[in-house]
């Protein structure tokens, strides 16, 4: 039995470890979605966002032995209140600026975590983080569990809130601001409010990064991983709470499970080469998807029986 899964499989750690990455980038894509797909914002800083609850939840833990749920509503709070203040930034800029200040905001953070060592340890690293809990050999799939509750709750509230009045606000203000700011609807607050709330949650999937990996590095907040997620959502469709996981498993699961799975490649190749060949082709397939399909695999949201609620919001 153990012969066929390691035929089928690969190494069951490898597995695992391939599937935690697949279901944060899904994360992160849902609550990108909510930004992008709905709102309308642009953000090209969400290794920043949860680099930031990656990082408080790791510095509680390690410095200051804080338990895992309050640290873990730590890391949910410092990725909310970041949140709040980029959304404020951002709120009144267009497009570019909305892009070019999201990425400062993740380069902020980047080279907070590198210089601070007290603190963050810098490019020496900072653990040991631990699960919160130990069942032995089920560790690992009793946290991916853990893992797939809280991915399908991301996606179960960004579908009741396609169907909800706060939802039409959004999609209002994401499709048309200055007919929503005619209306007299509170498109500024509206902006900052789902950056702090889907900050949050970004901030709240660093922490619970955090003793997948064990040990954290500042190599981990790299634009790689905004990157990932926003190829996987462009692809997927960024106006559909799905978009993100149809477009995660096509990518990050293509690369980071099948390829190194059933690819025999050379070990060098995989530690070196291949992670940079990955990011080049995301980009690749990015400017692709948005020049031949920029609606993505699952296409427009049906936003007319949304919109018609606009003047009851």
């Amino acid at each position: 039995m153990s012969a066929v899964w390691d035929y089928l499989f690969g190494s069951p750690a490898f597995l695992i470890f391939g599937t935690y990455t697949l279901m944060m980038i899904v994360g992160l894509g849902i609550l990108l979605h909510l930004q992008l797909g709905v709102t309308g914002i642009g953000n090209f800083g969400v290794a920043g966002f949860w680099g930031a609850g990656l990082y408080t939840f790791g510095i509680l833990q390690v410095h200051y032995d804080v338990g895992f749920w309050l640290a873990l509503l730590a890391a949910t709070a410092a990725g909310g209140v970041l949140g709040a203040i980029a959304g404020w930034v951002i709120a009144d800029l267009d497009d570019d600026g909305v892009l070019a200040a999201t990425l400062a905001v993740a380069t902020i953070v980047f080279l907070a975590i590198e210089s601070e060592k007290d603190f963050t340890g810098g490019r020496v690293g900072l653990g040991t983080i631990d699960f919160p809990f130990d069942i032995g050999e089920r560790t690992d799939l009793a946290w991916l569990a853990i893992l797939f509750g809280v991915t399908g709750l991301l996606l179960w509230y960004a579908r009741r809130v396609h169907r909800s009045p706060y939802g039409r606000l959004l999609i209002a203000t994401g499709t048309n601001e200055p007919l929503a700011r005619s209306l007299r609807k509170p498109v500024k607050r509206t902006k900052v409010g789902i950056m702090a709330l889907t900050s949050a949650g970004m901030g709240a999937l660093g922490g619970l990064y955090g003793p997948i990996v064990h040990f954290l590095f500042p190599t981990q907040l790299t634009v790689a991983i905004t990157v990932s997620v926003i190829t996987a959502l462009v692809l997927g469709g960024q106006q559909r709470p799905w978009g993100a996981f149809i477009g995660a498993v096509l990518t990050v699961g293509l690369f980071d499970i099948a390829i190194k799975l059933y690819v025999p490649l050379p070990r060098e190749v995989l530690e070196h080469a291949f992670p940079v060949t990955k990011q080049i082709i995301f980009g690749a397939l990015l400017i692709f998807v948005l020049l031949f399909r920029p609606l993505g695999i699952l296409g427009r949201m049906r936003r007319e029986r949304h919109v018609k609620g606009l003047s009851r919001v």
